[in-house]
């Protein structure tokens, strides 16, 4: 049972549903129409949620069949920072505004809030309901005047169930999923309890059930009132208190099967507390279950919670060491944080009940320590920095640790205190020399960091290097590794294995990085890097100008993309190299340079070094390049050519592949002559580049690849992990 409720977290109220059949018979052939006082009230909350919404609005009609007539759609905007209230205004939906985001059950109570209203359906804004899907699950409640909630079968897009009925937790739940074996589960035990995987049967028909989640709830207002959610919930477990209250006054909750509405899934929930939503769902749970049953028997679902999960820790363990996969390891790490937390409620006692009517900033950690192996500014630093800014605004400490370099005066001027410590990056001197000289740097840094950082509430590391220093800080604080290195190299893949265990949660900027990560048991959420947006766009020179904005170390590939130059049939184009040198490659400078001489392209290249506005050097590029040799973690710059509408032309490998899409073009890595003949081909099709550089703005706007949504889900991941992951 708590298996199936903690999966369902991932379903929360606060994601979406699309309808994806129409309902199918049900041996009723009873088809009630509409009386004439008939008034359905369809409420829809969003966050920014402008991706979905237009679609979800779009979809009503059709959806409501007969009832739409008397239908009225109110969206209530929770300060959203995306377009989302003039989607829904353009849409012709009521539109309410809040300042703050003041919770998912407070937003749809407002919704929701007509006295007159016969029905009330709340909905989710990445909803696509087909037609008639939500006319039956009202027909429903037309013909049963006993029925207060029924919701759809909820699948994913691909069609797979999505298990979103449920019993009412209980301590025998908790033992039934912590104690029974799977193979006893099946059957009639499996049906009987909703126990996930084994209760696929109970989702196809129509039938009583305890509670259902709240992604497509229709309701009768006279059995569950006008604003039928419970505000003392910000989001999560709204759903099971409502049905679990009109349950106990005497009224239905049910299912329908027969209706089935696709879960596209998480949208606001990810984005509002990230990594957080675990804990957040089981504070709620928590706080609900000590309220209905007493502190005592909420003790008791605790010991059964922890007991169980120590009993699969052990069966993990005993399988670890008889040789199975590491995805072993990564479901016992997420079970060692399942039973921690559930220990600490099992000790805490009467700190069960405390309410959850606050937003994902309310109670965020104040003092953040951030630890970046060396001191240059390029692509990972900036995002780092721009997120502690984003982290300040929001009333956090912010402190940095790092070695000399141009990151300190970027620093200084953002006025983030800069705590120094050796460079933790492999010194110039032979290999085993520079890995004994890195060692006592680390040392001196973690040293150095062990008081400081246990003042802090989270410890973020923004390089795998940097990672080196949790070998002496031996701090309680929880460590969060901002992941944007190409994991390529074999001391780096060791350095990782060796520091998994103490990373809390890694923060990767692709599924490229996430994938290699989560083979070594860390947790791990993907948050893809953002940019400005919207933004003026590029105004190309004439001759063309091709750009590249990397830092000058050999795997960026500029020898490579310097060949491709001097092949290439367009003779009057120019390259900028924009991006500085770290110490140890001023040879790497110093053969470009000698390259550049070779190939006679002394009068098209231009070196320009690092430069404080990278976009307004790249607004005058024809065509954007990024020709890496090794896969890049996270494409920032191809992120911000995009959204200046420059096409894009890039090495299949890596983050950019996630993302680029029709915005441009890929090559093999370290193929020159494949890099020469996809430039020449885009130079020569004017169409094509103008359908790259629509497309590029189109996928920042409709991906959500902005500098506040990658904000927002950045200071989240930091907020769950400080409050939810005890330290160890």
């Amino acid at each position: 049972m708590l298996e199936a409720l903690q999966r369902s977290v991932d379903q929360d109220p606060e994601a979406a549903d699309r309808v994806s059949e129409q309902r199918q018979g049900d041996g009723s052939d009873s088809q009630p129409g509409p009386t004439s006082g008939t008034v359905v009230r369809v409420g829809v909350v969003t966050w920014n949620s402008g991706a979905h919404l237009a679609a979800c609005l779009d979809a009503l009609p059709g959806a409501l069949g007969r009832y739409w007539d008397r239908t009225e759609v109110v969206v209530v905007d929770n300060a959203s920072s995306d377009d989302s209230a003039s989607i829904a205004a353009a849409a012709g939906a009521r539109v309410m505004h809040f300042a703050v985001n003041a919770g998912y059950a407070r937003a749809m109570n407002e919704a929701l809030d007509d006295p007159t209203a016969q029905f009330l359906i709340a909905l989710n804004p990445d909803t696509r309901a087909r037609p008639g899907s939500l006319e039956a699950l009202v027909d429903r409640l037309a013909t049963d005047v006993k029925l207060a909630v029924v919701a759809p079968r909820l699948e994913h897009p691909g069609g797979r169930l999505q298990h979103s009925a449920h019993r009412f937790p209980s301590v025998l739940g908790a033992c039934i999923a912590g104690f029974v074996p799977l193979r006893f589960r099946r059957g009639r035990l499996g049906e009987r309890r909703l126990l996930e995987r084994f209760s696929d049967e109970r989702h196809h028909r129509f039938g009583p059930v305890d509670w259902t989640i709240g992604a497509v709830h229709a309701m009768r207002s006279s059995a569950v009132g006008s604003r039928p959610y419970s505000e003392r919930y910000f989001m999560y477990v709204e759903d099971l208190e409502l049905c679990h209250r009109v349950r106990q006054a005497g009224f239905g909750v049910a299912l329908d099967g027969t209706v089935v509405v696709e879960h596209v899934g998480n949208a606001s929930g990810a984005v509002a507390f990230g990594a957080r939503r675990e804990a957040r769902w089981l504070d709620a749970m928590y706080d609900w279950y000590a309220r209905t049953n007493g502190t005592a028997r909420a003790r008791a679902w605790a010991l059964a919670n922890t007991v169980g999960l120590s009993l699969k820790l052990i069966v993990l363990r005993i399988l670890s060491i008889a040789g199975s996969s590491s995805a072993d390891e990564s479901k016992a790490q997420s079970r060692r944080r399942l039973a921690r937390y559930h220990l600490g409620k099992l000790i805490g006692g009467p700190t069960m009940r405390e309410s959850t009517l606050r937003s994902p900033e309310a109670g965020a950690p104040r003092r953040i320590l951030g630890v970046v192996a060396g001191g240059m500014h390029s692509g990972a630093e900036r995002v780092l920095l721009r997120d502690l800014v984003g982290a300040r605004q929001h009333g956090w400490d912010v402190r940095v640790a790092c070695g000399d370099g141009p990151l300190v005066a970027a620093l200084d001027e953002h006025g983030i205190e800069r705590l120094a410590i050796p460079d933790l990056r492999l010194p110039r001197l032979p290999r085993p020399l520079a890995v004994m000289v890195a060692a006592l740097h680390a040392a001196r840094a973690g040293l150095r960091l062990r008081r400081v950082a246990r003042d802090a509430e989270i410890l973020v590391i923004n390089s795998v290097n940097a990672l080196s220093v949790l070998f002496a800080t031996r701090s309680r604080t929880p460590v969060v590794y901002f992941a944007h290195d190409v994991l390529v190299r074999l001391d780096r893949r060791i350095l990782l294995r060796i520091v998994a265990r103490r990373i809390d949660m890694a923060i990767a900027v692709s599924d490229w990085v996430a994938r290699r990560l989560r083979v070594l048991g860390v947790p791990t959420e993907v948050i893809y890097n953002g940019t400005e947006f919207p933004v003026a766009p590029a105004e190309p020179a004439d001759p063309p100008c091709l750009g590249i904005s990397a830092l000058l170390t050999p795997w960026k590939g500029h020898e490579v993309l310097l060949d491709a130059l001097a092949q290439l049939d367009h003779a009057d184009v120019v390259l900028e190299i924009m991006g500085g040198a770290p110490d140890k490659d001023e040879a790497y400078v110093v053969q470009l340079r000698h390259q550049v001489e070779a190939l006679d392209l002394g009068a098209r290249v231009r070196f320009l070094g690092h430069q404080a506005d990278p976009l307004a050097v790249m607004r005058r590029w024809t065509i954007a390049i990024s020709a890496s040799t090794d896969p890049e973690a996270g494409p920032l710059v191809g992120l911000e050519a995009m959204s200046l509408g420059l096409p894009v032309i890039a090495t299949d490998h890596g983050g950019v592949t996630e993302v680029l899409g029709a915005a441009g073009r890929l090559v093999p890595p370290g193929d020159a002559g494949a890099m020469a003949r996809a430039i020449d081909a885009m130079l020569d099709d004017a169409d094509a580049r103008a359908a790259h550089a629509k497309a590029g703005p189109e996928i920042i706007a409709a991906r959500g690849f902005t500098l506040e949504a990658q904000r927002l889900q950045w200071l989240s991941v930091l907020d769950s992990v400080a409050r939810s992951i005890p330290a160890s």
